[in-house]
C-alpha cells in the first residue's frame, strides 16, 4: 500500500473545509448581528489607522462619531463616522477616509454593515493577493496536483 491520500479522501477533506468555512461564517453574522462579520482592507484611505491587508471584525451595532464603520455603495467601503443625525426612518451619517481630503456625503443607516470592533494587521493580505492573482492560483494548484498525482491513488 502507497504512503498518500486516495482521491476521495482529498475529495472529503475539501468539502469539510469548506463547510467548516461556512458554518464560521455564519455563526459569526448570527453573533456579530451582521451579514459581513469579517472584511479586508483594500485601499489607502484610511491610513494611518487601517492599512492595506487588514483583517477587519465588523458588528452590527450603531455607531457613533468617531466610529470606523463598513457600508456598501455598490462596493464596501470602510471610513470613520465625522457626523451623525437622526432622520425620519433611523439615522444617517457622514463618513470620510483619514487619509482622504473629502467626504463621502450622507450615508442612510440601511447601507451600513456595521462598526469596525477589531482590527487583525495584515491578515488579509493573503485574501487581496488570491484575488488579484486567481488565475495564477489556479494554475499553480493545477502543477502541484499533477506533480503529486503519483502520491493519491484510487481504490
Amino acid at each position: 500500500m502507497e504512503n498518500g491520500y486516495t482521491l476521495k479522501t482529498v475529495f472529503i477533506m475539501l468539502i469539510v473545509a469548506l463547510l467548516l468555512s461556512y458554518t464560521l461564517m455564519k455563526a459569526l453574522s448570527i453573533v456579530l448581528n451582521t451579514e459581513l462579520p469579517l472584511a479586508v482592507v483594500s485601499s489607502w484611505s484610511m491610513e494611518p489607522t487601517l492599512h492595506i491587508g487588514d483583517l477587519i471584525v465588523v458588528s452590527g451595532i450603531e455607531p457613533e462619531i468617531g466610529d470606523i464603520i463598513v457600508y456598501s455603495r455598490g462596493k464596501y467601503i470602510v471610513h470613520r463616522v465625522i457626523s451623525k443625525s437622526e432622520a425620519k426612518d433611523g439615522f444617517s451619517v457622514v463618513t470620510k477616509g483619514d487619509a482622504n481630503a473629502f467626504s463621502d456625503g450622507s450615508i442612510s443607516w440601511r447601507q451600513i454593515k456595521g462598526k469596525v470592533v477589531l482590527v487583525l494587521p495584515y491578515i488579509g493580505v493573503l485574501k487581496l493577493l488570491s484575488e488579484k492573482f486567481y488565475y495564477f492560483i489556479l494554475i499553480f494548484a493545477f502543477m502541484v496536483f499533477l506533480s503529486t498525482k503519483n502520491s493519491l491513488y484510487v481504490k
